[in-house]
């Protein structure tokens, strides 16, 4: 098979057939009209109005993740990105593997987006009890970053840990 056929494949092409296109505006325009009498402007209200407390049924059959966990997921990919906390990937990586216990295999190889997309990923691998400190410091970090900044590097010119850190930081409290 050449490598044509196999691109193909992969990722179908767009079609631009001006058959295929008349048919499209021809519908679209055949279900605008059907639906004429409708206020349009009403969609965006009904959007800002949705009830997003009501989980489709699939969801409620998930396992319930530790409220650790998610606090966590939702604020890493921000911390992370933050280049002055963590101006590189071996900070990224050493940060997981110590403070969260989320080992990444071949972290020099991965892009910081990847990097973080396996922490996130793996963070469900920490106990409750390591999580729970993380995220008390992370709630520190984030409430002062510059104050964090310092204190990070500072500490880490000295060859403080990060288990270290985070337990200077949640000592702070």
């Amino acid at each position: 098979m050449s490598d044509d056929q196999t691109a193909k494949r992969k990722r179908p092409a767009k079609r631009s057939d001006p058959r295929a296109l008349m048919q499209f505006v021809k519908e679209l325009s055949w279900t605008l009209s059907t639906y004429s009498d409708l206020d349009f402007k009403a969609l965006g209200e009904l959007a800002e109005r949705a009830d997003f407390r009501h989980q489709p049924a699939f969801l409620s059959r998930l396992p319930a993740r530790p409220s650790s966990v998610a606090a966590l997921v939702g604020c890493l990919p921000d911390l992370f990105t933050d280049e002055t906390l963590f101006p590189s990937n071996e900070d990224i990586a050493d940060f997981a593997e110590s403070a969260l216990g989320v080992l990444i295999p071949r972290w020099s190889k991965k892009s910081k987006y990847e990097i973080i997309g396996h922490i996130v990923c793996h963070t469900s691998v920490a106990d409750e009890a390591r999580l729970g400190r993380v995220v008390e410091a992370m709630a520190r970090m984030t409430e002062n970053r510059e104050a964090a900044r310092v204190m990070i590097h500072d500490n880490k010119r000295r060859g403080m840990t990060w288990n270290e850190l985070i337990q200077r930081l949640n000592e702070e409290a």
